[in-house]
């Protein structure tokens, strides 16, 4: 039950229209930066670690388990996920630790044969 739904998951494309993944972005986003308001396309995006000010250009095959892995991180694990991003903001490892995150789970989409 539990690899059909992770399978269901990665197979299901994220809709940027739909009011879910709306919230899912926004979420992701105050688990971080509780203060900042931010529409999509906007520079604080960037701040996430995603490549475009535009966060939709980087979920492209991890589907909708990319996005509820990083918002579940930043809402169970706010401490660490701020620590994390601000240390891939302004570190001398600079990475794009949204970017990476996503990747990471397309990975192991792959690993675990989650795609049909």
């Amino acid at each position: 039950a539990a690899f059909a739904m992770l399978q269901r998951r990665a197979n299901t494309t994220l809709d940027f229209e739909c009011p879910k993944t709306k919230e899912l972005l926004q979420s992701y986003m105050k688990g971080i930066f509780p203060e900042v308001e931010v529409e999509i396309p906007d520079r604080a995006w960037r701040r996430l670690g995603f490549q475009q000010n535009d966060p939709r250009t980087d979920f492209r095959g991890a589907g909708v388990l990319a996005l509820e892995c990083l918002e579940y991180f930043s809402r169970e694990y706010q401490l660490e996920a701020r620590r994390i991003i601000g240390e891939a903001e302004k570190g001398s490892l600079e990475y794009l630790f949204s970017a990476t995150a996503i990747n990471v789970t397309f990975h192991l989409i792959c690993y675990f044969q989650l795609h049909e």
